[in-house]
């Protein structure tokens, strides 16, 4: 994790670090910064304002990608992995990665259909979990 902050340029700190292991160990499941921020905090001593600085600084410098739900909650994943796309109940907003991603191939022929340099997407299917639909 040092060597990925060097070569991006940043400062290596142990919050960062704690935050670049914590997104490689979620395998492409995407974190919100308040739960990347409870996920560091079982471990590292870290404020929450420090999280959202350094998201942002590792998104500009292409480290993490960031996806945004349809409720406009930014949630972030370690760049380069394969990532997951989300299930989100509507009623709870609990989400539940959908492993893989059926998108890539079709991506890849938009991009070569339109000439359009492509640079991701992202996709969030809702619907109401097991736990909501017995509550009616």
């Amino acid at each position: 994790m040092e060597q990925l902050l060097k070569q991006a340029g940043m400062k290596v700190t142990r919050q960062r670090v704690a935050m670049l292991a914590v997104l490689a160990q979620q395998h492409g499941h995407a974190l919100t910064a308040d739960e990347l921020y409870e996920k560091v905090n079982c471990s590292t001593v870290v404020d929450r304002s420090t999280v959202y600085r350094s998201l942002a600084g590792m998104e500009s410098r292409g480290l993490v990608e960031r996806m945004d739900r349809r409720d406009g909650t930014a949630c972030y994943c370690l760049a380069g992995q394969e990532h997951n796309h989300l299930l989100m109940c509507v009623r709870c907003q609990k989400t539940v990665p959908i492993p893989g991603c059926p998108l890539h191939h079709m991506e890849e022929s938009i991009g070569a259909a339109t000439g359009f340099v492509m640079l991701g997407h992202t996709l969030e299917l809702t619907g109401i979990c097991p736990d909501c639909a017995a509550k009616k």
